[in-house]
């Protein structure tokens, strides 16, 4: 991929060359390149580089499920980006009695991302919904881009504090969010050196 073509999609990705806020593109990964001042966080399966001038501290309450927040170098938590973990059974619960997954075919976590993608149908209320309550509705661009096993899905939402990066991976019911400020260059370290790992 040339670095003119890369340094588009990456804009694309991150809300500055949008085309269609409503539907889902698809883009090709950043290059991956050396961090030398990176923290390298594993989180499960998915391991990711760390800038530390875009990330001054990595922190945890340890309470409840298992979320992890990325504070920036100014310490202020509320700027911070948090990172969870959800499973398939996950959405089976949330949407059981719904029927929004029999009724959109989604067996799995990138069938889900793939299908808030899509446009909603005049009578399809809870796509509609779904779609808002991931930020989708209201974004500037909603991207996927995939590299072996992973694949991330980027929001770039109206709002700094919505902004989103979701991973799956191939064969894995557990998929990752990522949600809060990032500047463009914490986003592009994120998906350039993501990377699937094994646990140890």
């Amino acid at each position: 991929m040339g670095l003119i073509r890369g340094a588009w999609l990456l804009a694309a990705a991150l809300g500055t060359g949008a085309v269609d806020a409503a539907t889902l593109q698809l883009g090709e990964w950043p290059e991956m390149h050396e961090c030398q001042s990176c923290i390298p966080l594993q989180f499960r399966r998915l391991e990711l580089q760390l800038p530390r001038t875009e990330v001054g501290k990595i922190f945890s309450t340890g309470t409840g499920g298992l979320a992890i927040e990325l504070v920036p170098p100014t310490g202020d938590l509320k700027q911070s980006t948090a990172i969870f973990d959800r499973t398939q059974t996950h959405l089976r619960d949330l949407f059981g009695k719904s029927g929004f997954l029999r009724t959109h075919n989604i067996k799995t976590p990138r069938d889900y991302w793939d299908t808030l993608g899509k446009e909603p149908a005049t009578d399809d209320k809870l796509l509609r919904l779904v779609r808002k309550a991931e930020r989708i509705d209201s974004a500037s661009s909603y991207m996927r881009m995939s590299r072996g096993t992973l694949t991330a899905y980027v929001v770039q939402a109206a709002e700094p504090r919505d902004q989103r990066i979701y991973f799956v991976i191939d064969g894995d019911e557990t998929y990752y969010m990522l949600v809060g400020p990032m500047t463009p260059a914490l986003v592009n370290a994120i998906l350039a050196n993501a990377r699937v790992v094994e646990m140890p």
